[in-house]
């Protein structure tokens, strides 16, 4: 996908509704360490502060931010994204000081220099061109200002779930052939009748006994399920409606198997192991940042959640 196409698939993520870019692993706004890690970095805010949060999607930290502490310390919030965000949630706080703004790119941050008290970065930060970004983040902080950042690690729990949903979507979008296969029966559905008419529906019911399998096998078969359920629905639909209905369905499904698959191969690929940890860390410094704490997040079961990073512009 080029540029153009990643954002728009983005948005359509966040116009979905969903809170944050890991709505099928966290429920809700995020617990556990993640929350916690977050919950440190707000304990000194106060409303003298200015706070920019990077990545922003639906303004998962905001809304935690304004959640967590009390309305006499809420700080300004400066909320960007890329993508253009969709914060249906802000209609509970009419007074809550927080901009969204959408098309922001955070090697080119639309802010002035020396403003920000605190940067924050959800599993965001590692998807920028580092030197720009860390040279950004330095120019907008004020003296003595604090980055805080989750960032997926290559080992995570998240990226291997990440890695799981890929294999089945690129499964579903080629090898499969469930699409080609469905438009070639819809016309059939629709009651169109011919010599190839049993050839089509027999190659259907095929195509959707393998992927029943798959779906009994996968350890993660969302992606799978949905789109059992919508090939299924796109030949209801042109029973009811005609074939070209039909493929309708299936095809504004399709975008977002495309759009799910973006996402999970962007996860994998900005996913740090510790050398691609230490290069950024490294990028952060030249750029002004000294970086103070580096961590491991970690669910109370062990499982592997993300890195932690903590730093201060300098004086």
């Amino acid at each position: 996908m080029n540029g153009s196409d990643r954002r728009q698939a983005w948005n359509r993520y966040w116009a979905s509704g969903a809170l944050h870019s890991l709505a099928g692993s966290f429920r809700g706004n995020y617990e556990g360490a993640i929350r916690a890690f977050w919950l440190e970095c707000f304990s000194n805010l106060s409303s003298a502060d200015r706070v920019l949060d990077l990545g922003t999607g639906n303004g998962a930290l905001p809304r935690l931010l304004l959640e967590w502490l009390p309305r006499e310390r809420w700080p300004d919030i400066e909320a960007v994204d890329l993508a253009e965000p969709r914060p249906g949630w802000l209609a509970e706080y009419p007074d809550a000081p927080v901009r969204f703004r959408g098309g922001v790119r955070m090697e080119a941050l639309p802010l002035a220099d020396g403003t920000m008290s605190l940067i924050t970065a959800q599993f965001a930060l590692e998807y920028g061109e580092w030197p720009a970004t860390a040279a950004e983040c330095a120019r907008v902080l004020a003296p003595g200002g604090r980055l805080a950042a989750v960032l997926h690690h290559a080992d995570s729990h998240l990226s291997a779930v990440a890695k799981e949903e890929l294999r089945h979507l690129e499964w579903l979008l080629g090898e499969a052939e469930l699409e080609p296969v469905l438009l070639a029966a819809l016309p059939y559905a629709s009651g169109r009748s011919g010599p190839e008419e049993s050839i089509a529906r027999a190659r259907l019911n095929e195509v959707l006994a393998t992927l029943s399998k798959r779906i009994e096998e996968a350890e993660i078969p969302d992606g799978l399920l949905a789109a059992g359920r919508t090939a299924l629905l796109a030949i209801e639909t042109a029973r009811r409606r005609g074939a070209e209905a039909g493929r309708a369905c299936w095809s504004a499904f399709r975008a977002e198997l495309e759009a799910a698959a973006l996402r999970a191969r962007e996860l994998r690929m900005a996913a740090l192991d510790e050398l691609r940890m230490r290069r950024l860390q490294a990028m952060l410094a030249r750029a002004g940042l000294a970086i103070e704490r580096v961590g491991l997040l970690t669910e109370q079961d062990g499982k592997l959640l993300a890195w932690s990073l903590s730093g201060r512009r300098l004086q």
